[in-house]
């Protein structure tokens, strides 16, 4: 709870900068916190983290706090001063349909495989995809056609499946941000596995 309140301490010798940074990732407690999260150690090295181009490893801060179950790392000032963070979510906001999962990139740089949470064949036959984009970002949206034998109103159970759509971009996506419909990244990797440049 300390931690999600941001409220935390350093103990003696502790650098400033990583206590900073983690009390900024807190949010407003529901209920009082009665002592604060206490780092007791703090060495700069480097951690992989989760981008829209895959893991990457960034420069971080390698914390230890009492009571913590593990180490705790924090990308430094000069790494998150270089990453787009998209717009946050309320907790416990509703999301939208079709989330995107991943997508893969061709080699041709244009053709992406996109994958999201849609509904089950038995609902919606297939997916027709209507692409976005800006010099910054793509979007691809997924307009479902239902099942022609599907009586009208008729109630269908509420499942998510993983659906599949491949669309040819405009232009190569080179350095642009996929993005799901609620603005969140897409994690992109090339055919090979491999993380897209």
């Amino acid at each position: 709870m300390a931690y999600g309140a941001g409220a935390i301490d350093g103990a003696a010798g502790v650098p400033e900068e990583p206590l900073r940074i983690l009390r900024g990732l807190g949010h407003p407690a529901p209920a009082p916190v009665t002592a604060p999260l206490i780092v007791t150690s703090a060495e700069h090295g480097e951690a992989t983290f989760w981008t829209d181009r895959g893991r990457r490893p960034f420069p971080a801060w390698h914390l230890e706090a009492v009571g913590a179950r593990g180490p705790i790392w924090v990308m430094d000032a000069a790494a998150l001063a270089s990453c787009w963070f998209p717009p946050a979510l309320e907790l416990g906001a509703p999301r939208g349909p079709h989330n995107a999962v991943s997508a893969t990139l061709a080699a041709d740089g244009v053709t992406l495989h996109f994958r999201f949470v849609g509904s089950a064949p038995s609902v919606v036959v297939s997916y027709e995809p209507r692409v976005l984009e800006t010099p910054t970002a793509v979007c691809i949206i997924a307009k479902g056609g239902p099942n022609p034998e599907l009586p009208p109103h008729a109630a269908v159970t509420a499942v998510g499946v993983r659906r599949d759509v491949t669309v040819r971009l405009s232009a190569p996506l080179s350095e642009r941000v996929l993005v799901g419909m609620d603005g969140s990244p897409v994690e992109v990797t090339h055919d090979s596995g491999e993380r897209a440049p």
